[in-house]
């Protein structure tokens, strides 16, 4: 340690304030986002977030600081292996409130949607980071940095010049010196980073060696338009930092500034030696500005139109712009957009005052495939590519049933989250005959609901899977104004109750109230690989019939089936393993909405025609089509003899036809048909069963219902 201390050596040549810039730009730029990644060398899946914010720095080249900060038990390294701790980690992750690894901050900007602290699950940095990079920096960041070989001596000149006022009055400049390629072991790095390794050992990189200007930075006094902060930092490049060879080939400097030594509000980085930026990586266009709404509710034959402004920041009178008009709508859809009353509907440059509003309009004409389609304006400033703007709008037409994937992170930390399980649902639609869905993403939804753009559809159904948080506030706020006006919901996943309610998990007083006034679901307990099956509760006059089925594990040894209890008179539809004690399922009718709410995802149910008749049941009990005087166990249709040893008797009373499905307890057909009424009695021949339990289903136009029957020999 005394060599360490030693060997450092910092000198601060200079400080001026409100001279002009000779570094940096003046041209108002986005933010860069900055990514503080806390890791460990025996951390297992610490690889797996050294890839995902890899693929957010390649995503976007020159916007992007990556800092890992090995801090934490899962640093420390055995005997002879690396120590690449400093004594700055503990401090930077207590402020972030971490609760494992690998955590990371983006920014360190507290996202409303996931919490109030400011780290972050590995999975949410991509999701993120578009984000920050749309924000507009107050502030821009250049620096120089050279390298005297002889004396070892890094000589790093930095300027931060604001564009505008920035919200504090104070603000910080940091300096950080990062490593590449420092060799060592890592836990987790052959499943998850398995290209990453250099003659058998795991390569890590952007590892926080120091920080040059001390653990929260130089104060930058004067932050209002117009200023610049400019210093020279003369650092000694020690042989060694705990017994890691510092080598300056493979170091960066990284440059941002911090708001009150916690929001950072821009950055850069270059190499050490020889390394510069003017940190004009990011030109900003501007702002669109005027919008009055960024979704309309649609129809086919009818135009959508959306007219906004942008007053470009360019310097300059003139620029040339590159615009393009892009959308997932389905191919008989159309749309064109508009500059200064000009329309076009392809690729264009077109050249526009700087500092005059220009008027902007999106037309949509739906075709007529159902859809929710994103209509997005790119604009780019053709001389500079890295200066570009884009603004989304949304149209829905003739879409009555909606599927949302919830905004979450997959629990697992692999997948895209609930997204992998919509076909699920989209099958349960086709298979209740609904021809009018969709599927779309927790935002647009939000989106569609601030726009009162919501007004046709009638059900949504949630796709939660197993992801993290299950909601945010804004969610629940969607859905509860979509409840209100008469709306129902259909909801399935693991993990929600214990999310929102357990205490333990994202649960914010918006979201419990929602599950409770809203699901109508209290938590119970988490559940287990114990809970393996789905039951129906066979009194229930919508669901009772519907087999049982197993409960599998599809998250990797991750099974949690919530146990529920309904509440504000909702009723259980479904159980576990057949213990009345361990409610899975529930619906609710208040007269105004319905919901149906399943403690696990379809996903995991593991028969798909048992999937697709609960999405069906529950399509057809939200609109009507099923009601308690229709599905009557005891009226509609009788079976005898029950126990049976070769035929089985079906009576119907005032019934003409009936469609039949036979199926075992695991809920796989074995056998269907026609039944006709002439007689008023069917006959079905079973001898060909083997003794055991069976279910027969039988519908009829708008009835269904579904009874027990055993086979003895």
């Amino acid at each position: 340690m005394k060599k360490i201390i030693t060997s450092l050596f910092l000198v601060i040549a200079s400080n001026t304030i409100g001279f002009g810039q000779t570094i940096v730009t003046d041209t108002v730029q986005l933010r860069s986002v900055v990514l503080e990644e806390y890791t460990g060398l025996h951390c297992t899946y610490c690889p797996d977030g050294h890839v995902r914010a890899n693929a957010i720095a390649a995503e976007y080249p020159g916007r992007t600081v990556l800092i890992n900060v090995h801090t934490g038990g899962y640093a420390t390294p055995a005997a002879g292996e690396p120590d690449m701790q400093t004594a700055f980690g503990t401090d930077l992750a207590n402020q972030t409130n971490l609760t494992g690894y690998p955590s990371g901050t983006v920014n360190r900007h507290v996202f409303a949607s996931l919490g109030s602290s400011t780290a972050l699950s590995r999975t949410d940095w991509a999701a993120v980071s578009p984000e920050i990079l749309a924000m507009i920096s107050p502030v821009n960041t250049g620096a120089t940095s050279t390298y005297n070989a002889v004396t070892n001596e890094l000589t790093i000149e930095v300027e931060a010049y604001y564009t505008s006022n920035s919200a504090a009055a104070t603000n910080f400049m940091n300096v950080v010196l990062l490593q590449d390629s420092i060799l060592g072991p890592q836990t987790g790095g052959t499943t998850y980073n398995p290209n990453n390794y250099v003659g058998g050992l795991y390569s890590h990189n952007h590892v926080l060696r120091h920080m040059i200007t001390g653990q929260w930075g130089d104060q930058i006094s004067t932050t209002t338009a117009g200023s610049l902060y400019s210093n020279t930092y003369t650092y000694t490049i020690p042989s060694d930092i705990n017994g890691v060879p510092v080598d300056i080939a493979n170091c960066h400097i990284a440059v941002f500034v911090t708001e009150s030594q916690q929001e950072i509000l821009t950055g850069i980085v270059m190499e050490a030696d020889g390394g510069s930026d003017m940190g004009n990586n990011a030109p900003s266009l501007g702002e669109f500005s005027n919008l009055t709404a960024a979704a309309q509710s649609g129809s086919n034959g009818s135009t959508n139109s959306f007219s906004f402004d942008i007053n470009s920041t360019i310097p300059g009178a003139t620029s040339d712009y590159n615009f393009n008009l892009i959308s997932d709508a389905p191919g008989n859809w159309s749309g064109s957009y508009s500059v200064d009353g000009t329309t076009y509907s392809g690729p264009q440059t077109i050249s526009i005052a700087n500092g005059i509003p220009t008027e902007i309009t999106i037309d949509i004409d739906p075709g007529a495939s159902p859809a929710v389609s994103e209509y997005m304006l790119q604009m780019t400033l053709a001389s500079n590519t890295n200066a570009n703007l884009e603004q989304s709008v949304y149209v829905i037409s003739g879409i009555t049933d909606l599927i949302v994937n919830g905004s979450g992170s997959n629990g697992s930390g692999t997948g895209n989250g609930a997204i992998d399980y919509e076909q699920d649902f989209l099958d349960g639609l086709n298979a209740a005959g609904n021809t009018a869905n969709t599927s779309t993403e927790a935002n647009v939804m939000n989106i569609l609901n601030d726009a009162s753009a919501l007004v046709d559809v009638n059900n949504i159904y949630l796709n939660i899977g197993w992801t993290f948080p299950s909601f945010t506030d804004e969610d629940v706020a969607s859905l509860s104004a979509f409840m209100d006006a008469g709306g129902n919901v259909f909801m399935a996943g693991q993990d929600i109750a214990w999310d929102v309610l357990s205490g333990d998990g994202y649960g914010t007083p918006a979201t419990a109230a929602f599950m409770e006034n809203y699901m109508n679901a209290q938590y119970v307990a988490d559940g287990s690989t114990a809970n393996s099956q789905l039951t129906a509760v066979a009194t229930d006059v919508f669901f009772g019939g519907v087999p049982n089925s197993s409960i599998v594990d599809v998250y990797s040894g991750n099974m949690y089936p919530d146990e529920l209890t309904p509440i504000n008179g909702a009723e259980a539809i479904f159980k576990y393993n057949g213990n009345a004690a361990k409610i899975g399922g529930i619906r609710y009718n208040n007269g105004t909405s319905k919901m149906v709410y399943l403690g696990i995802g379809l996903e995991m149910i593991d028969n798909s025609t048992i999937k697709d008749q609960i999405v069906s049941i529950s399509h057809d009990y939200f609109y009507g089509l099923l009601s308690d005087e229709q599905i009557d166990f005891n009226g509609l249709f009788e079976i005898y003899p029950n126990p049976s040893s070769g035929i089985l008797n079906i009576k119907f009373e005032n019934i003409s036809e009936a469609s039949f499905q036979i199926t075992n307890i695991m809920g796989e057909v074995i056998s269907g048909g026609i039944l006709s009424n002439s007689a008023g009695i069917k006959t079905i021949d079973v001898s060909y069963l083997s003794e055991g339990n069976y279910n027969i289903s039988l519908t009829s136009n708008e009835n269904y219902t579904s009874l027990q029957f055993v086979i003895i020999k």
